[in-house]
């Protein structure tokens, strides 16, 4: 986790960006880091508690927000939709599909 001690070793008007996990950062000392100068300019799509998001990071001009949809394009949904299609394919012709999401249970006999 991100807290006051790192924060304190990083250098003045640092910039952090968190694109993992909302709990990857403390949120009050990031808000004491932005206000203090330690941290410039943060850019944030997770944050702690979603969907409630901190009034502090939607109303601060040192914040930049968006939304943690980066997979959601075209391309991405197409790539799906044929890895789909492939994996139903290699089920009937396998009795496997090529990637499982969760490994298929084996029939004890």
């Amino acid at each position: 986790m991100i807290g006051a001690s790192q924060f304190s070793l990083m250098k003045d008007l640092s910039i952090l960006i968190n694109t993992s996990r909302g709990a990857v950062v403390d949120q009050d000392e990031l808000i004491k880091a932005l206000e203090s100068g330690k941290v410039w300019r943060a850019g944030l799509d997770v944050f702690c508690g979603e969907p409630r998001i901190n009034d502090y990071f939607m109303k601060s001009e040192k914040v930049i927000t968006q939304p943690h949809t980066g997979g959601l394009t075209r391309v991405s949904f197409k790539r799906a939709e044929r890895e789909r299609f492939e994996d139903v394919r290699a089920f009937f012709e396998t009795g496997r599909p090529l990637a499982p999401g969760n490994e298929l249970a084996e029939k004890k006999a």
